[in-house]
């Protein structure tokens, strides 16, 4: 699905209005990094202070651009903290049907690791799988290294900001392959709504010299009962440069259950 404006601009308009829906946002029981804001569901069990922690999570995934379609998604997110480092793990897939035709799967995991050095700063590394070839990557490898600092941490709101510098290693569907050393910018922001409930928003900005890729995250969560919670979230991707026939914006919107463990 296309729309008549500009990509940029499009961009522009569903950023500030993520930006502004973030105005509202989430509790999360976490340490460094932003990627960390979103570990457990308003309501449950205390989360541990060291550890392997986490949630499961399955549901309705809608998506809009160079396909679309309605799918199944889940997703396994894991948070191990020791002492100064903190280590996760999060697995991502995407499997349904497009246009009640074809066969789709997306699937993104990576590992990231960040080391605080005060209260405040950190140093980390991330490694990133992704492969969705309805938005023309057989597979794309990123790995990046930088710092992160929380610039403010209140009883209700926190706000992450990352830097970092890497390489990113693409197969299009097309067999092209791209190589390229890339700048990485991040944003994790949360506001408590309520004893039950969270609004998060993420944000990260890769540039290289083949793409530009944008990924805003926005994630509304409740709390249900004991362990469980559910989740609503609106995920807009964008890439400067893509295949001809494709789009360069596309969204998904999830509605999940989540499981904590």
């Amino acid at each position: 699905m296309t729309c008549s404006a500009p990509p940029r601009r499009r961009l522009g308009r569903a950023f500030l209005a993520l930006v502004l829906g973030a105005s509202l946002a989430p509790l999360a029981h976490a340490s460094y990094g932003w990627r960390s804001l979103r570990l457990r569901p308003p309501g449950s069990k205390h989360a541990k202070k060291e550890g392997w922690q986490g949630t499961v999570s399955v549901g309705y995934l809608a998506s809009t651009g160079s396909v679309s379609s309605s799918n199944f998604n889940g997703q396994v997110y894991l948070v191990n903290h020791d002492s100064a480092w903190t280590n996760i793990l999060d697995f991502h897939i995407v499997q349904g049907s497009a246009q009640g035709a074809v066969n789709t799967s997306t699937r993104n995991g990576d590992w990231e690791s960040s080391y605080a050095l005060t209260k405040s700063n950190y140093v980390f590394s991330l490694l990133d799988y992704y492969s969705n070839p309805f938005s023309g990557y057989l597979h794309r490898e990123t790995a990046a290294l930088g710092y992160g600092r929380r610039l403010f941490h209140t009883a209700g709101q926190q706000l992450d900001a990352s830097l970092g510098v890497g390489a990113r290693h693409s197969v299009l569907v097309n067999a092209t392959a791209r190589t390229s050393a890339i700048e990485r910018v991040a944003l994790g922001y949360r506001w408590k709504l309520n004893r039950l409930s969270h609004l998060s928003e993420r944000l990260s900005i890769a540039r290289g010299t083949d793409d530009i890729y944008s990924e805003a995250v926005t994630s509304l969560t409740a709390h249900i009962a004991g362990d469980f919670a559910i989740s609503l979230s609106y995920t807009l991707e964008h890439n400067s440069n893509v295949l001809p026939g494709l789009a360069k914006t596309d969204t998904y919107t999830s509605v999940s259950l989540i499981y904590t463990l």
